[in-house]
């Protein structure tokens, strides 16, 4: 299928998505205790996902290009083209920001 995926997935998707989560845990402590608002918090973890996001597409396609896809959804097995589901998948691959 594609060859550095697991390394892709691995490099470039679990970890950054990992420590966005858990900075998004710390932040609801801070909401819980009252240091920041809800606003704030959905403000400033809504900008680091989307630049998460995009850094991961950038960054993985620098460091291990035409081998690995941009896929946000993986189905195994793939979706039946024309039905819902395959047009969720063509809309999370995120190959054409690339």
């Amino acid at each position: 299928m594609h060859p550095a995926q697991r390394v892709g997935f691995a490099g470039y998707v679990y970890v950054p998505a990992s420590w966005v989560f858990a900075s998004m845990m710390f932040g609801v402590t801070l909401v819980d205790r009252k240091i920041i608002s809800t606003i704030s918090f959905g403000l400033v973890f809504g900008l680091l996902i989307n630049g998460i996001l995009l850094a991961t597409v950038f960054a993985q396609e620098v460091h291990i290009p035409f081998v690995s896809t941009q896929k946000l959804l993986i189905l195994c097995p793939p979706a039946e083209p024309g039905t819902r589901l395959a047009s969720i998948v063509n809309k999370l691959d995120t190959s054409i920001l690339s």
